[in-house]
C-alpha cells in the first residue's frame, strides 16, 4: 500500500483548537506516518491520544517536552508501518521496522533541531552515528532549524556556519532532498513580516528513491502553526508517458539486428522518414515482447545458481551442474553489463565509461533529473492546474500563440554592403555530398549523445549503416537537388529551462 507521511511542527498541543486543527490534517490527507515536532507536552493526555490516533493512525510514541520547549511525536498506521524498535531522546524519535510499500526494513526519524549553533552541530553529528549505526535505508523528517542555501530564506539572516553544519551532514549520510513542490519556504514569522525561511523538510536514502521514483515532498498550507506542514508520499497524479527510446546495447542482440534488417531490406519505396517509423514500431513490440517473455531475470539467474552450487558440494562429481553453472555465471554478467549500458545511457552522464559498476549512480542521477524537472502544478489565469494532461496543453498553448508571431524585416530595408560568394566557391558548396562524407561525419559524432524527436541516437545509424545507407543517401541526393522533403524532418525539441526549481507560473 501507498504511504503518505506528513512532518509539522505544530508549535504547541495544548490548546483545543490546535488539536482538533492537527486531528483534521491528519485525517483530510490520509496520514499513515506522522511526525509532529513542538508539541510543548511534558505527558500526553487520554484525550489528546484519543484525538491524535484517528484515521489510519493507530500507534504513537513520544519524547516529552522541557516545560513549555521542545515534544515530538512519532505515529504511524500498523498496516503501513510495522514497528520493531523505537529510540527515544530529547531531540529525536527513531522508529525501525519494515515499510509495506517497499516490503524491506527502514528507520523513520523524527527530528527537532536545537538553535544553538554549537548544539545543533553536536546534534547531527549524533544523528549520523545513529543513521550509520542502523545500516539500513532511512526517512528523515523534522524541523532543522536552518536552512541549506540562501535562496531558502527571505528577510532572514542565517549565518554560513549554520548552513554549512546541515550541508555536511546531509552529505555524509548521502541523503537525497527532494525539490520542494508547492512553495518555496516552510516557516513565516507573521504579523505583516516578510521574513520566512525553509526550515522544515524531509531527507532520505538513495534506496528510498529506487523503490519509489514517483516519490515527492509538498509543502501545504501553515493552518494555526507558523510553521507548514509537509507531505511525503507517492504521486500517482503525475502520471509519465512511456515514450520510446533506443538502446545501443539492443544491437547487440541477433533478433533484433535480424529484424532491422529485414524491415531495410523490405523498404517499399518509404524514405528514411517512413523507414524509421516501421523501425520504431517494430522496436517497440520487440522490446515489450522480450520484458514480458523474459524469464531469465537477475534474480531468477542469481537463484539458479545458488541451487545448482548447493548441489555440486553435495554432489563434487556432477560435471554438468559444473558446466550449467558456467553458462548461467556468464549470462549473469551480460545481465548486469545489460543493465549498466542502460542506465548509462538514461543518465546522460558523459564522465564514467562502460564497464564500471555505477548502476546504482546512474539510476539515482536519471531518477533525481526528473525530480528537478517535474512540474507538478502551475497556475494558469488565476487557476491552478494538477493534472498532467492539463499542464500539456497549457505549455502547448502558451508557445504556440508565442512562435505565431510574425515579426520581420526585409532584407532590403538594411542598408549593408554583404559580401558574396563567388561562382567558384559557390558551386563547391552547392556539390552534391558524397558517400564518404556523410559516412565520415556519422562516424565523427558520439553515438551516446541525445537522441532527437525521432529517439534514435547517432550509435543506431552507425550500427546500422550498411542498411540504412540507400534511403539516407536518397535523402541527402533530395536536399541537394532542392526537392520537397518529409515535413517531419523540421520537427525540433523545445527544450523549456526553469529560471528557478519548482516553476509555479508560466
Amino acid at each position: 500500500m501507498n504511504c503518505i507521511f506528513l512532518s509539522w511542527n505544530v508549535r504547541g498541543l495544548g490548546k483545543p483548537e490546535k488539536q482538533r486543527a492537527v486531528n483534521r490534517v491528519l485525517v483530510s490527507s490520509k496520514v499513515n506516518i506522522g511526525m509532529l515536532q513542538e508539541s510543548k507536552l511534558e505527558t500526553i493526555s487520554p484525550w489528546v491520544k484519543r484525538r491524535l490516533l484517528s484515521g489510519n493512525l493507530k500507534e504513537l510514541a513520544s519524547a516529552p517536552s522541557l516545560g513549555a520547549s521542545g515534544g515530538i511525536i512519532t505515529l504511524w498506521d500498523p498496516r503501513c508501518f510495522t514497528v520493531e524498535k523505537c529510540h527515544v531522546e530529547e531531540r529525536l524519535i527513531v522508529v525501525t521496522g519494515s515499510l509495506a510499500k517497499t516490503k524491506s526494513k527502514v528507520g523513520i526519524c523524527n527530528i527537532y533541531a536545537p538553535n544553538d549553533l554549537g548544539e545543533r552541530r553536536r546534534f547531527f553529528e549524533q544523528l549520523s552515528g545513529i543513521i550509520d549505526t542502523l545500516g539500513i535505508p532511512v526517512i528523515l523528517g523534522g524541523d532543522f532549524n536552518s536552512v541549506l542555501t540562501n535562496e531558502e530564506r527571505s528577510g532572514v539572516r542565517d549565518c554560513q556556519a549554520s548552513m554549512s553544519i546541515l550541508g555536511e551532514f546531509i552529505q555524509s549520510t548521502a541523503l537525497i532532498d527532494l525539490p520542494l513542490l508547492g512553495g518555496d519556504y516552510t516557516w513565516f514569522r507573521g504579523g505583516g513580516s516578510q521574513a520566512a525561511s525553509r526550515l522544515d523538510r524531509f531527507l532520505i536514502s538513495p534506496e528510498i528513491l529506487q523503490a519509489i521514483p514517483q516519490i515527492i515532498q509538498k509543502v501545504l498550507p501553515r493552518s494555526l502553526s507558523d510553521h507548514c506542514l509537509i507531505l511525503l508520499k507517492e504521486n500517482s497524479n503525475m502520471s509519465k508517458a512511456r515514450t520510446f527510446k533506443w538502446f545501443s546495447h539492443w544491437a547487440d542482440d541477433k533478433k533484433y539486428r535480424a529484424l532491422v534488417e529485414g524491415i531495410c531490406s523490405s523498404n517499399n519505396n518509404e524514405n528514411i522518414c517512413g523507414t524509421l517509423r516501421l523501425i520504431k514500431s517494430a522496436s517497440k513490440k520487440w522490446a515489450d515482447e522480450r520484458r514480458n517473455k523474459d524469464s531469465d531475470s537477475i534474480p531468477v539467474i542469481e537463484e539458479r545458481i545458488a541451487v545448482l552450487e548447493a548441489a555440486a558440494i553435495s554432489n563434487p562429481g556432477a560435471a554438468d551442474a559444473s558446466n550449467e553453472i558456467k553458462e548461467l555465471r556468464s549470462t549473469l554478467w551480460k545481465k548486469y553489463r545489460t543493465e549498466e549500458r542502460e542506465w548509462l545511457q538514461k543518465s546522460r552522464v558523459k564522465y564514467f565509461k562502460e564497464g564500471d559498476r555505477n548502476t546504482k549512480f546512474f539510476h539515482l542521477t536519471a531518477s533525481m533529473r526528473s525530480k528537478v524537472n517535474l512540474i507538478s502544478e502551475i497556475c494558469v489565469d488565476n487557476s491552478l492546474l494538477t493534472d498532467t494532461e492539463k499542464i500539456k496543453a497549457a505549455f502547448v498553448e502558451f508557445f504556440r500563440s508565442g512562435f505565431n508571431n510574425v515579426n520581420t524585416v526585409p532584407i532590403a530595408d538594411f542598408d549593408i554592403n554583404v559580401k558574396k560568394l563567388t561562382p567558384l566557391t559557390a558551386s563547391k558548396i552547392e556539390e552534391p555530398f558524397t558517400e564518404s562524407e556523410i559516412w565520415l561525419a556519422i562516424k565523427a559524432v558520439d553515438g551516446s549523445r541525445a537522441p532527437g524527436p525521432d529517439r534514435f541516437n547517432l550509435d543506431f545509424f552507425k550500427q546500422f549503416w550498411h542498411v540504412l545507407k540507400p534511403s539516407i543517401l536518397e535523402f541527402c541526393s533530395n536536399f541537394c537537388q532542392g526537392k520537397l522533403l518529409d515535413k517531419n524532418f523540421n520537427h525540433s525539441y523545445i527544450t523549456l529551462i526553469p529560471k528557478k526549481n519548482c516553476p509555479k507560473e508560466l
